[in-house]
């Protein structure tokens, strides 16, 4: 289907530099003198209008990194804004590449093998040592998704990751993708589909 496909890792997009290093984004010495709760509160209480920050124990880092280089791609359906009068949903197509998550639609991965990322996601190891902690950093590149949807994209990809019974979907997908039936899965997870 579509395992082997590769999508363009970008470093910049719609004017943004993204960073792979989280020296480039904090004071790092100072943030880690901080308690490992403090550290959470800091780097989550961050708010910028295309930017989304989360943050994992370093247990659950390492349980969705495993399951994410075993299988580093998803589909995954996106409604489409009512400012575009279309009604349905599209599809945004997932896969992670070294500590980076990234997003873009399907039908501009089908276009071109480098179709550039939507959203881009960086996972920090930084502070997994000392705080048991991994930090991430999700810029959102295009216009067509909003921070709302790529916050959801964001919290649905980490449960079909994380939560047992999803995961098969998504081996099913990397594995034995002939055997993957979107419309099984579409009818099984219909809620998902409220991405707004």
């Amino acid at each position: 289907m579509f395992v082997g496909s590769v999508l363009r890792n970008s470093s910049a997009g719609a004017g943004l530099h993204i960073s792979k290093n989280l020296g480039d984004i904090v004071k790092l010495p100072l943030f880690k003198k901080e308690s490992p709760t403090r550290v959470r509160e800091l780097w989550l209480a961050k708010d910028k209008p295309r930017i989304i920050h989360g943050c994992s124990s370093g247990e659950e880092y390492k349980e969705l990194v495993s399951k994410m280089k075993a299988c580093p791609m998803f589909l995954l359906p996106v409604t489409r804004p009512i400012e575009e009068n279309a009604g349905g949903y599209w599809n945004m197509v997932m896969q992670y590449q070294k500590n980076q998550i990234l997003f873009v639609a399907l039908d501009d991965f089908q276009k071109a093998q480098n179709a550039a990322p939507y959203i881009v996601c960086n996972i920090f190891e930084d502070l997994l040592q000392s705080h048991n902690v991994s930090l991430l950093r999700a810029d959102v590149l295009s216009c067509k998704v909003t921070k709302n949807q790529a916050a959801e994209l964001i919290r649905v990809t980490r449960e079909f990751y994380m939560e047992e019974e999803k995961f098969q979907w998504v081996k099913k997908f990397n594995e034995r993708p002939q055997e993957f039936d979107y419309q099984a899965f579409r009818n099984k997870y219909r809620h998902i589909h409220g991405i707004q």
